[in-house]
């Protein structure tokens, strides 16, 4: 009876003594700063210690051109919707006639709405805009584009889904986002295909901010 009463004793001790080693283990991580204190997402769902998030370049953007209409560009785009329109009614698609009427008249209300400021930042962990983040491991590549004055930012984001980042900058701020972006990804803008040519030619005649597919 002695002996397991002394058993039990001695279990319960290293039990406690386990316990009040990995406290102090935690507590000595936490107060020298050996993890992070902050996680983020793993995009790939791969569990692990990362270095803390460091800004490396950050500025601001408006979130799209504020562009205004001239009257050739209102009519342009009011006689290739009518056209259109037409050619479907007599061909019977009443739907598709109803749907392009209310893609034209959101289309015109989202160019007519201002374009808000946008916080945009290459972190060591990707690219972040407001609070939505563009991993490094997402993105594949980036090149710039101007169009009129304006100058753009374009990254390829390849997953979940293949789609293109769009961002303002201003020309001062290129060699910046050059160097600090082409440590993570390829500099290279894509060749374009012939049917993305034939679009961006299209789209060019019209006011609303488009980019080919």
């Amino acid at each position: 009876m002695i002996n397991e009463t002394t058993r039990r004793s001695q279990k319960w001790t290293i039990v406690f003594k386990r316990l009040y080693n990995e406290s102090m283990v935690e507590e000595s991580h936490s107060s020298t700063g050996q993890f992070p204190e902050e996680f983020y997402h793993d995009p790939l769902g791969v569990d692990r210690y990362v270095v803390q998030e460091k800004i490396l370049y950050s500025w601001q953007a408006p979130s799209k051109v504020k562009k205004h209409w001239t009257r050739s560009q209102i009519t342009t785009v009011l006689l290739i919707a009518s056209l259109v329109s037409m050619i479907l009614l007599l061909s019977g698609e009443f739907a598709l006639t109803l749907l392009l009427i209310i893609v034209v008249g959101v289309s015109a209300l989202l160019a007519s709405t201002p374009p808000t400021q946008l916080k945009c930042m290459v972190t060591t962990i990707g690219v972040k805009v407001e609070e939505k983040y563009y991993y490094w491991q997402q993105m594949s590549q980036f090149w710039f584009e101007q169009k009129d004055e304006t100058h753009f930012l374009y990254v390829r984001n390849v997953w979940p889904q293949i789609h293109l980042l769009k961002l303002i900058i201003q020309p001062e701020d290129e060699e910046k986002i050059k160097v600090t972006i082409g440590t993570y990804l390829l500099f290279k803008k894509p060749q374009q295909t012939q049917w993305q040519k034939i679009q961006k030619r299209l789209l060019a005649q019209i006011p609303f901010e488009l980019d080919p597919l």
